[in-house]
């Protein structure tokens, strides 16, 4: 996979995942010496080019000075759904950004996986790489599953399920503790299975706007990481 950025390669340095090439500028080898160096050690293979080439590897407006080659990381729906804790599922997200986004909360939030359902978008794709902020060397990420085997999966793991759904009853007054799966999707969602997943949602009833997606699954992973710390559920 292709991780662009010196944010996002240097999360994957420190998480210990090796390096297989690394694409620099010559700015970023006076700017950046420690993690080229680093790089450099640990066996990569390392390729200087001048800004134009860097501009051609990447879709971003204002091109990164480095751009790392690593390998793909991705877990078994077991693997997966026995390592909750907190983690997100992404049932039919379309939007790239939007995907990253809600990854990168979920690390931020002490979360520990993420799956996404058919119909969503490639979680290693390099839009969402990027807006996932190097939370792919944190996360176990599965991809691609069934949504009645994911759903099966968790209940079988002992996995709860809290649904963000704008008919949802009111998030604060909710009740539920971890393993939890926050499900989140673009009219995506789990079949349903007993137990009954709990429905959430975050703005206002009559609330004029709904947030973004990955805003609502930010407010949803950040609430259960409070409800950890003060050990309620």
């Amino acid at each position: 996979m292709i991780v662009e950025g010196h944010r996002g390669v240097g999360v994957a340095m420190r998480a210990g995942t090796p390096v297989l090439e690394l694409v620099h500028t010559t700015d970023a080898a006076a700017k950046r010496p420690d993690m080229l160096r680093e790089a450099r050690d640990s066996g990569a293979k390392m390729l200087e080019v001048s800004p134009a080439v860097m501009e051609s590897l990447t879709t971003v407006g204002s091109s990164p000075d480095v751009l790392a080659i690593v390998p793909l990381r991705e877990a078994s729906l077991a693997e997966a759904a026995g390592a909750f804790g907190l983690g997100a599922v992404l049932a039919g997200v379309h939007d790239p950004a939007a995907a990253g986004s809600i990854m990168a909360s979920c690390a931020a939030a002490g979360g520990s996986v993420v799956i996404a359902t058919t119909g969503t978008t490639d979680l290693f794709a390099p839009k969402v790489v990027r807006s996932a902020a190097g939370a792919h060397f944190l996360l176990r990420i599965v991809a691609g599953v069934d949504p009645a085997a994911c759903a099966e999966s968790l209940k079988a793991a002992g996995v709860g399920l809290v649904t963000v759904d704008p008919d949802g009853e009111d998030l604060g007054s909710s009740r539920w503790s971890e393993p939890v799966a926050v499900v989140v999707g673009e009219g995506g969602t789990l079949p349903d299975a007993p137990p009954e997943p709990t429905r959430v949602r975050v703005a206002d009833p009559g609330a004029k706007i709904r947030p973004p997606l990955a805003a609502e699954a930010a407010v949803v992973l950040f609430e259960a990481a409070h409800r950890r710390r003060n050990g309620n559920g």
